[in-house]
């Protein structure tokens, strides 16, 4: 066989080789990072477990918009519940929703949206009590091979993050008072007449 068929074969095996160890790695940090969701109880937390997971660097850039539609209220109790770390990506309230981005170095999120350089793969965050939100995460075109196995992140680690992110804004939820139920069992009364202008 010719040297340089040879070497390239070679070069192949390592390269394989090489990719599957990585992908494996990948597929642990993932892994790690749901069961870290798991457990998570404020804003904080959640920011540690996503910044836990992009470590991978597979991905440009990733941004988690969060919130209800009309939970303004809710949103921002959320926001201002937890104490956040400068290590982590700041979640803030934004026209009443809260969101968190992150991004690789070099790589600014705003020349991201309509770019033809970059594919997006969102993740829809809902459970059984309500949409929370999703979670979007962006990779170039013409990149290495993903090295991670996308199950992992549209399975177990979407079902988490939902999971996690319903718990955080439902626990900021205003608790309701007993007059408000009070109020909101009495029975609507409506009068029809002439109003004095």
């Amino acid at each position: 066989m010719n040297t340089y068929f040879a070497n390239q074969l070679w070069a192949g095996v390592k390269r394989t080789v090489g990719d599957r160890r990585n992908r494996i790695a990948n597929n642990l940090r993932v892994r790690r990072a749901t069961v870290a969701l798991s457990k998570v109880t404020d804003l904080n937390e959640l920011s540690v477990a996503m910044k836990a997971m992009l470590e991978i660097e597979e991905f440009a850039c990733a941004s988690l918009e969060l919130g209800r539609a009309g939970n303004v209220d809710l949103d921002e109790s959320a926001s201002s519940a937890s104490e956040y770390s400068q290590e982590y990506p700041r979640i803030e309230n934004r026209n009443g929703q809260l969101v968190w981005s992150w991004s690789r170095d070099g790589v600014n999120e705003n020349d991201l949206s309509g770019s033809r350089d970059y594919w997006c793969f969102r993740l829809p965050l809902s459970t059984s009590s309500g949409e929370w939100g999703w979670l979007n995460l962006y990779r170039q075109l013409d990149g290495p091979p993903l090295l991670l196995d996308m199950n992992y992140l549209a399975g177990f680690f979407r079902t988490e993050l939902a999971e996690a992110v319903g718990r955080i804004l439902q626990s900021s939820a205003k608790p309701v008072s007993t007059d408000d139920l009070t109020a909101a069992k009495r029975p609507l009364v409506m009068a029809a007449g002439k109003s004095a202008i």
